[in-house]
């Protein structure tokens, strides 16, 4: 059963170069807008402007769940100070399977297998970056 979810991040440029935050991930659009709102009024938000983004995608859960207490788990990779997330699952197993796949079927895979994480993240969770930044 697939079920949508809803990225918030931040992303400025600062010295040459370019900074992101994840904000979280929301359960519906206003939980996402709600996030923003808050954060608008926060140090480095305001300092920057708005400079916030929104990113519906879908994650595939084997039976019907709620959207509320969800954890979700994501693949991502570190380089040189750029990250990038691959992609958000429903459980850490399915998420060490894609690592596999990656690193069996993909250029990328192969060449920085090592560098392949998985992370978890509370859905709904408003406490990300809740201080702001400097």
């Amino acid at each position: 059963m697939k079920k949508y979810f809803y990225l918030v991040y931040y992303r400025y440029a600062y010295d040459g170069k370019n900074s992101t935050f994840d904000l979280g991930v929301f359960s519906t659009k206003g939980n996402a807008q709600k996030k923003i709102e808050m954060s608008k009024k926060l140090s480095g938000f305001k300092k920057y402007g708005n400079l916030f983004k929104i990113i519906k995608f879908a994650v595939n859960f084997d039976d019907d769940i709620k959207k509320n207490n969800i954890n979700l788990y994501y693949v991502w990779y570190e380089l040189d100070d750029y990250y990038e997330i691959f992609d958000y699952f429903p459980s850490y197993e399915k998420a060490f399977e894609r690592i596999e796949f990656y690193r069996k079927h993909t250029r990328i895979g192969k060449k920085y297998a090592s560098l392949f994480q998985i992370s978890d993240v509370v859905v709904d969770d408003y406490n990300s970056w809740s201080e702001g930044f400097d």
